[in-house]
């Protein structure tokens, strides 16, 4: 914040100044002879005269890439108790955090498929009985099982090639709800079938509900994340629509563990003003009450 109050005076030529200049290293003071007064403001009122200033506006970056953006504001540019008053403003704004660190592209099928691949293996034969059909609306993907099929990969949703490392933990968490009650498998493999982590939830009728599960690689390589809708193991898997949404598959090291669905955003609005244009002056004294923060140094 700077608070400030200022004043100009005017002298009758430039060796009368560099004079001035030279009594006040001798004593300390500045002689004020010869001086006269042209222009002050004491901002004795309760706003800025816009008559003498200009309230400059300018996106965040402009002079020194600076992280405040300037805006003609009366919380960034008060007039108070013979001061001008300059006050930063610091904004903090909630916003969806749907990647959070997330490591799957489209995880909210706003891109309906982008980045997924399926499987309802619908050809016929021991392994192609599936009859289901999906579709991505809201945030979701919705699966219509009239048929299982007789393999749990029947009926799969999958996203491939997640890169991961080596001594890094992850979670993986969704939300599933299902018309009737059943069970199904998701978890996470190498493409030759190497199982790194997973579950087999098991859900309750029209009841949404949070899935997750946590691993920890002991190399680096791709896998690839699934959720098998399909037959599960030797059970009656009955006919249901299977919505799955808020998929996230979270490197734990890399987000220290932040994977709430908020975060916060801050922005930074300040004041500046010139007499450009308004006040003009060839030579002079100018004076200045000021009280600045203190601050950060670069150290130059």
């Amino acid at each position: 914040m700077l608070v400030a109050a200022m004043a100009m005076t005017a002298m009758p030529s430039q060796t009368f100044a560099e004079g001035a200049l030279d009594a006040a290293q001798q004593t300390g003071k500045l002689s004020y002879d010869g001086y006269k007064e042209v222009w002050s403001d004491e901002f004795d009122g309760d706003s800025l005269n816009r008559a003498d200033w200009n309230v400059e506006t300018h996106e965040k970056g402009w002079v020194n890439n600076e992280l405040q953006e300037y805006v003609d504001s009366d919380e960034n540019i008060q007039v108070k108790d013979g001061k001008l008053v300059i006050n930063p403003v610091k904004k903090v704004a909630e916003t969806e955090n749907k990647d959070a660190g997330n490591l799957l592209k489209n995880s909210d099928f706003s891109e309906e498929m982008e980045g997924w691949t399926q499987t309802i293996a619908n050809w016929g034969g021991a392994d192609g009985s599936a009859d289901a059909s999906a579709k991505t609306a809201d945030g979701s993907i919705i699966y219509s099982i009239k048929n299982a099929g007789t393999q749990d990969w029947n009926v799969q949703l999958k996203q491939q090639n997640i890169s991961l490392q080596n001594g890094h933990k992850y979670k993986v968490s969704f939300k599933a709800k299902s018309t009737a009650a059943r069970k199904f498998k998701t978890g996470v493999m190498s493409a030759s079938y190497e199982w790194y982590g997973g579950c087999e939830p098991e859900l309750e009728e029209n009841k949404e509900q949070e899935i997750s599960f946590e691993f920890t690689m002991t190399k680096d390589t791709p896998a690839d994340f699934y959720i098998s809708l399909g037959k599960y193991n030797d059970t009656d898997t009955p006919a249901s629509d299977v919505t799955i949404s808020a998929i996230k598959f979270v490197d734990m090291n890399a987000t220290d563990g932040d994977t709430s669905s908020t975060k916060e955003a801050a922005s930074y609005t300040s004041g500046r003003i010139s007499t450009q244009n308004k006040k003009t002056f060839t030579y002079g004294r100018f004076e200045c009450r000021a009280k600045v923060p203190k601050g950060q140094r670069d150290g130059s």
